[in-house]
């Protein structure tokens, strides 16, 4: 199956990774219930079942004294033995769907102080713990977090900067950013570092033309240094990903411009790392990006809140519309955060006052629509094994069927309908149609077989209309495995009928005929309606 999208063409367009080597499109979990690894080894099958994500975030915590990646910046010394069980805990788990697991390091509460090589010196030591324990378990990698939940690390100020220029503190930065990737890459020199943010949160530095003039007083002005250290130092196995957090405040066309200056290696992300430094950048560094849960729950009035779509789709709607886009404009990874509701039932972190529900209670339908959207081909596999089982009815198209048909002013092609079939030739552009009255939210799966010859390229193609006619944003296109072999081929996809929309016409077609001898033929069709 081959479905496109204009969303999705309009972002490989800008793809940075060539083709034969774009991964895996993955939803990775965090919130407020971030577990820790003996969480996890006693509840990984529940998440799993309950969490549809190839992947979470989490806490590693030394066996004596409690101490967290959640803390990472204190001056406190850890010993490698004291995470030993974190190791056993996640190796106890056979993850069947949890394959991308990163580990979260938390910048916080920045009491080191970029002058203080002692405190470097531990820090790096914890860096290199994190990563021997993501190695030892099969983790991807690790998961900063820059943000300055305690003393304000990468703002230019008297409180950091301590009398030193700005130029010689940012000389500083960058030496600490080499030391603390060369620490990670010590133990897991091929990891992936999802960071929250790396230059997306200084963007608009970048689009200056002295980006040093606004990073100079911004509040994570120093950051884009500290990440320079890091690609220096990177291994090149290593991959870094900014997560551009702040994207998830912006929607639809703004979102995409907004996607463009994360994605391409000349947007203004670019801009910020040394010219010699670049090419390093375009081979190394993702775009991702991160989708905001309680904008889409909070009431109305919150300033954090997301409403219906204004054609009449609800919130979870607006919501699956972000992460389509999230999804398309990504590299691999898109973060879904949450906050007051919860994926895992922690009791420390529940409130006994005010208990937290379930993410799928709050949003119904979010964990088939995350499934979905990341993993088209997994779900269409189940629908046709539940099709081929009977559990989904009677196909809506019988031998009594009749297919309209439509073609270009300038095709002069000919058709012809038999039972269970439908035949083309010498058409330039045209297509059969069949139509169907559909409400919003119902489910359809189709199904046909095709052979072609000579110059044919046979397509199918599922589309929609309202009282006002055709709707073409949600059309979608379909075509034939090429590399199958079989003088019958098989298309067939799964469609959800969009808001407001009245009926779905379904189009088996043809282009580029150009001669009597060009023939394409449909047989076996079959349209389902899923329960």
């Amino acid at each position: 199956m081959r479905r496109i999208t204009l969303a999705l063409l309009f972002f490989l367009t800008f793809s940075l990774t060539a083709l034969a080597d774009v991964p895996t499109k993955k939803f990775i979990e965090l919130g407020w219930d971030i577990p820790n690894t003996q969480y996890i080894r006693a509840h990984w099958q529940e998440m799993e079942a309950n969490a549809p994500f190839a992947g979470i975030m989490y806490e590693i915590r030394a066996a004596a004294g409690g101490t967290s990646s959640q803390h990472f910046m204190s001056p406190d010394d850890w010993n490698r033995e004291d995470f030993q069980s974190c190791i056993d805990d996640m190796n106890s788990c056979k993850f069947q769907l949890y394959t991308d697991n990163f580990i979260r390091i938390n910048f916080s509460p920045g009491t080191v102080d970029w002058d203080d090589d002692a405190g470097w010196e531990k820090l790096c030591k914890k860096a290199a713990i994190c990563a021997w324990v993501a190695r030892e378990t099969g983790s991807k990698g690790v998961a900063p977090d820059f943000e300055s939940y305690g003393r304000p690390l990468f703002r230019n100020c008297p409180e950091i900067s301590k009398g030193k220029s700005y130029a010689e503190l940012k000389k500083l930065v960058r030496t600490r950013g080499e030391q603390f990737c060369k620490a990670l890459a010590s133990e897991y020199p091929n990891m992936t570092v999802l960071s929250l943010w790396l230059n997306s949160i200084n963007c608009s530095a970048g689009r200056s033309a002295n980006p040093d003039s606004v990073l100079a007083s911004s509040g994570y002005g120093l950051l884009p240094a500290f990440i320079e250290g890091m690609l220096a130092a990177a291994p090149a196995e290593m991959v870094l990903v900014d997560g551009c957090e702040t994207g998830y405040y912006i929607e639809g066309d703004e979102f995409r411009k907004y996607a463009l200056d994360m994605v391409l290696w000349t947007g203004a992300c670019a801009k910020l790392v040394a010219p010699e430094l670049r090419q390093k950048y375009r081979s190394q560094v993702q775009s991702g990006f991160g989708i905001y849960l309680d904008m889409y729950t909070n009431p109305e009035g919150s300033h954090y809140y997301r409403g219906p779509k204004e054609d009449g789709g609800s919130r979870l709607d607006r919501l699956c519309d972000s992460l389509h886009d999230s999804l398309a404009a990504s590299d691999q990874y898109v973060w879904v955060y949450g906050e007051k509701n919860r994926w895992w039932n922690i009791p420390e972190k529940q409130n006994p006052e005010k208990p937290c529900i379930h993410w799928e209670t709050a949003l119904p339908g979010l964990s088939d629509q995350l499934v979905q959207i990341a993993n088209p081909e997994k779900v269409l596999a189940r629908i046709v094994e539940r099709v081929n089982a009977g559990k989904e009815g009677e196909s809506l198209i019988t031998p009594e069927t009749k297919w309209g048909f439509w073609q270009d002013e300038k095709s002069h092609g000919t058709k012809t309908q038999g039972e269970n079939l439908l035949e083309i030739k010498n058409c330039e552009n045209g297509c059969f149609l069949f139509e169907k009255a559909v409400q919003p939210g119902e489910r359809f799966y189709f199904e046909a077989e095709v052979r072609a010859t000579g110059a044919a390229l046979p397509y199918a193609n599922t589309s929609w209309q309202n009282a006002e006619g055709w709707v073409w944003s949600y059309s979608a296109s379909y075509c034939a495995d090429p590399n199958d072999t079989s003088e019958w081929k098989k298309i067939n996809g799964w469609v959800t009928t969009p808001p407001a929309i009245t009926k779905l016409v379904l189009m088996l077609g043809v282009h580029n005929q150009a001669s009597e001898s060009d023939e394409c033929q449909f047989r076996n069709m079959k349209v389902f309606q899923l329960k």
